[in-house]
């Protein structure tokens, strides 16, 4: 981007390259500065086009557009200016698919056939949904329908990966299911909840993981708080599943499965590779865990005494020895000095900090953790702010802005007061 870029499209680059935090901070930062009613008007819309299309929340996509269309009527902002006038007919079209009626929806359409009367969905889905109102089907079932429209999970041969607009839809049905369920409105019955509650969480899954992958091969390297926050409303949907039917095993499933995703992002931010693309290429200091370590040296061991000794037997075999271990011993002794003592910035626990991550062996960068040392406790990814140097464990959050401000972050290995070899 260059210097004369204005915050719009500064946002529209970010979200391009799937950094949806940044995206969403960098335009609700220039509405909440903005003194002229249109640029709030089109901040306000790609806000709500964000969260809708690629963000995968449909309640706060439906509150934006809403906003938007407020500004836009209100009086301060030419009607006839071609930029309003398509934000205005846009979010009439957006705002049809995240109703929460069939009157809503035909009153968006009635606006919406004033502003734009040639626009394809009055003419092929208009029809459809007004049939199925006057068949007595419930609102509920055109928002399943609309939202299985974006995409096919079970067949890449026709699905058309619009997976933000497909989550969004599960969301707003998620979102609103116990008032619009008291007012008799949707009747969604538990085979519907479930299927909903299903496919958001893999939904979200899918659009964080696409995500780091979109953000692994830039220059920038990943950063999971782009994205992460994005499964965490699947975690409270999954929540209240289970509260109302806890031997539910196919939730049951994905509670599990969103546990482990976000468990295994815990230990990944900007610096490191992304759990879902291990083999993406990336620079900076060399760490390995110690059981690699281990074999590495018994490997070299072994072939130092078998080369020694058909060089001249058991004295060479013996040299042979010692100089594979030395070697093993050079390749792993500075990452372990190169360790330093520090504490968390958030619980204040005693930890020292080594490199930022990356590896030896397999694909260059590719994050190999010794998998005991984690799970024991004694070894995790710690976040390490690149502004200020404070540092946080493994074991606190790590999306939340470090205290001097700052929200860029790097990854490093912590190993504990404990651990072997301190």
């Amino acid at each position: 981007m260059n210097n004369k870029s204005t915050p719009i499209d500064v946002a529209v680059d970010l979200s391009d390259k799937n950094r949806f935090r940044s995206a969403l901070a960098v335009l609700q930062e220039a509405n909440d500065a903005s003194t002229h009613p249109i640029q709030s008007l089109i901040c306000t819309y790609n806000l709500g086009a964000i969260q809708w299309s690629q963000v995968g929340n449909g309640q706060a996509a439906r509150e934006l557009f809403l906003e938007a269309i407020r500004i836009a009527k209100s009086g301060q902002v030419p009607v006839n200016n071609d930029v309003v006038s398509t934000i205005l007919g846009n979010s009439c079209e957006n705002l049809m698919l995240l109703s929460l009626s069939y009157e809503e929806y035909e009153d968006w359409s009635r606006q919406l056939r004033e502003l734009q009367p040639t626009n394809d969905i009055l003419r092929g889905q208009v029809p459809k949904f007004l049939n199925a109102r006057d068949e007595g089907l419930p609102w509920s079932d055109m928002l399943q329908h609309v939202a299985m429209s974006y995409y096919n999970r079970n067949d890449p041969k026709t699905d058309i990966g619009r997976y933000g607009c497909g989550a969004a839809t599960w969301h707003l049905l998620l979102a609103n299911r116990n008032e619009q369920n008291k007012l008799r409105n949707w009747r969604i019955l538990r085979e519907d909840w479930q299927i909903a509650v299903y496919e958001f969480g893999a939904l979200t899954m899918r659009i964080a993981s696409d995500a780091m992958l979109v953000m692994e091969k830039s220059s920038q390297g990943g950063d999971l708080t782009e994205c992460m926050f994005i499964v965490e409303p699947a975690v409270t949907f999954v929540d209240e599943y289970l509260a109302v039917d806890p031997n539910d095993e196919l939730i049951g499933k994905l509670k599990s499965n969103l546990s482990q995703f976000i468990s295994s992002a815990k230990y990944q931010d900007s610096s490191t590779a992304s759990p879902f693309s291990p083999n993406v290429s990336r620079g900076g200091a060399k760490s390995f865990p110690d059981s690699l370590y281990y074999t590495l040296a018994t490997n070299l061991l072994i072939l130092g005494l078998i080369f020694g000794w058909f060089k001249g037997g058991k004295v060479f075999s013996l040299i042979g020895g010692i100089i594979g271990l030395l070697i093993a011993a050079a390749m792993y002794l500075p990452m372990r000095i190169n360790f330093r003592s520090s504490r968390c910035e958030h619980c204040s626990r005693g930890l020292k900090i080594g490199p930022p991550m990356a590896s030896y062996f397999s694909q260059p960068g590719s994050v190999m953790l010794d998998r005991k040392a984690l799970e024991s406790g004694r070894e995790g990814v710690g976040r390490l702010c690149k502004k200020c140097g404070r540092i946080v464990c493994s074991s606190c959050n790590h999306h939340v802005p470090c205290a001097c401000g700052a929200k860029e972050f790097r990854g490093v290995r912590l190993m504990y007061p404990e651990s072997r070899g301190m």
